[in-house]
């Protein structure tokens, strides 16, 4: 036999090897396959990192989904986090759940940590949210799958021990219904990236959904997204369900989520929550400050230090002081923006921009906030919009979505920097003030004149809630005209808008000159005398 041959013997023998050594593997308990590995290493190989590393090294090559899970969160303990997402995609495509868990965790940290900015070119490409959004590849998009393939993952594995008649669990005990309520959480963060996602409860597309079966199931940080959700204008009217919001709060406020409490301190200075009092309410924001919640750190601060308006009697510097050191020690973002309010207290707002940035970059909504505000009005840095687009998207990530999604909205609409897109201005105007924001309600009826193709149901909802505020108070009379103008209604339109002209609202008495040159005199007699009554009424009211 020639030595050519023979080396083809040896290759097909160990790729049978392989083969077979793959074969029994597979389908084995994890206990058992831990074993194997230690086994394969040979004797006195011991139990150390560096073999097991090998171990698993190999087995991931074999195919061994569990193994290449295993190895990536080896990889990822020792701060190589590239090389433990590519193992974790491999193995989460070979149907680990725990990897799919970890793979959109990951991903999620990723996204609200991005340590830099993009290049410049990219950003003033537009190749940022309003580009990119859900596109096929794009992170959101992979967290999304990587998390519906740890729940239904998760899901087969809870059916394949009830059937059996096991404990609720993994093989190694792991508590897979809180996994199950972790992947859910982490389905609804993936939809709150689209911040055109619907609003509804019911529905599988919307993040309320998802966030509020996690919260059913136990996960504590839903509780205080799913809150959000009951402060909703439905159907043009003000729906608001403050006290479901609040009691939401409560329940994750309990379960030691600190922005449930957080958010509780905010509810309790509204006069929305009167379970606690001035006292009490402090005391909420200092444990949610304890436990790791950035707004929290830098509201205490901002108190501490006396720049707070109306709390000049908490200050505390030494307690601040402390405050910031802890702060860093446990690695909170939210210590640089504590840091730029200092600067910005000393006028030295080059240094404060400086600070919102690093923090922003670390994963500071608060801080994103605050780049994107000196940005926009050019505090300490060059006025540059498309960066600002970019750090409100940032801000969008860590919860600050109503206010990013305003700002953001004001970006498209005004061509402020970028591109003039009246359309996707209209639609995010629209997702805000379904929330709640009549400000952004106003701005998306002034979109309507330049949207091309307004959906009839999001025109007749807008109509109907100014309809009522505008009854309510002259303050929204000129919004009301505007709606009613692009109705195809100018008489009505022009009486409003003389309503408002009376009352002195600002811009009203040249949109009521315009419409007066478009009505006939018939018109002009019915509007006046219109216009008259409704001013009446808003007299009386004031």
């Amino acid at each position: 036999m020639s030595n050519s041959e023979k080396n083809m013997g040896t290759a097909e023998g160990k790729k049978a090897d392989r083969a077979g050594w793959a074969d029994r593997l597979r389908d084995r308990p994890a206990e058992l396959l831990v074993r194997a590995v230690m086994e394969e290493s040979g004797p006195g190989s011991g139990t150390g990192n560096e073999e097991l590393e090998k171990a698993w090294r190999r087995l991931a090559g074999l195919g061994d989904s569990y193994a290449a899970w295993r190895l990536g969160r080896m990889m990822l303990r020792a701060g190589k986090e590239d090389d433990a997402i590519g193992l974790f995609r491999k193995a989460s495509a070979g149907g680990s759940a725990d990897a799919s868990l970890e793979l959109a965790e990951l991903i999620l940290r990723r996204m609200m940590t991005p340590l830099r900015e993009p290049d410049t070119a990219v950003i003033y490409q537009g190749e940022w949210v309003f580009k990119n959004w859900g596109a096929p590849g794009s992170p959101e998009r992979e967290m999304e799958s990587a998390a519906r393939r740890a729940l239904d993952g998760f899901g087969r594995e809870l059916k394949a021990a009830a059937g059996l008649d096991l404990p609720k669990g993994s093989a190694s005990g792991t508590d897979i219904p809180a996994l199950m309520a972790r992947s859910e959480y982490l389905i609804g963060r993936a939809l709150s990236t689209n911040l055109l996602c619907p609003l509804d409860r019911e529905s599988p597309e919307s993040p309320f959904y998802w966030f509020r079966l996690a919260a059913g199931h136990g996960c504590a940080e839903a509780y205080y997204w799913y809150a959000k959700s009951f402060l909703v204008i439905e159907e043009g009217t003000w729906n608001n369900e403050a006290d479901k919001y609040v009691r939401y709060l409560h329940e994750g406020a309990s379960k030691g989520d600190g922005f449930a409490g957080y958010a509780l301190w905010i509810c309790q200075r509204a006069g929305m929550d009167e379970s606690a009092d001035d006292a009490a309410g402090f005391q909420r924001l200092r444990e949610a400050a304890e436990q790791g919640c950035g707004f929290a750190v830098q509201d205490l601060y901002m108190i501490l230090r006396g720049y707070s308006e109306g709390d000049e009697d908490l200050k505390d510097t030494e307690s601040a002081r402390k405050l910031l050191q802890s702060a860093k020690e446990s690695g909170i973002p939210e210590y640089q923006v504590c840091l730029g309010a200092d600067a910005e207290n000393a006028e030295d707002h080059k240094k404060a921009f400086a600070c919102y940035r690093d923090a922003a970059l670390r994963g500071s909504s608060i801080g994103a906030l605050l780049a994107a505000e000196c940005l926009m009005n050019g505090i300490g840095t060059d006025t540059d919009y498309y960066r600002a687009g970019w750090y409100l998207w940032i801000a969008s990530l860590g919860g600050a979505l109503y206010i990013s999604q305003s700002a953001a909205g004001l970006l498209a609409a005004g061509g402020l920097g970028r591109e003039r897109d009246p359309d996707l201005g209209f639609r995010l105007f629209m997702h805000e003030a379904r929330f709640g924001n009549v400000e952004c309600g106003k701005a998306a009826a002034g979109c309507l004149p330049l949207v091309q193709d307004a959906d009839p149901a999001d025109v007749s909802w807008l109509t109907g809630l100014f309809y009522e505020l505008a009854h309510g108070s002259v303050e929204y009379a000129l919004t009301y005209a505007g709606l009613l103008l692009y109705g195809g209604r100018p008489v009505k339109a022009l009486a409003f808008a003389e309503a408002a002209e009376e009352s002195g609202v600002e811009g009203a008495a040249e949109f009521a000159a315009g419409l007066r040159q478009r009505v006939g005199i018939l018109g002009r007699i019915s509007a006046w005398f219109l216009a008259r009554s409704l001013y009446g009424k808003f007299n009386r009211e004031a």
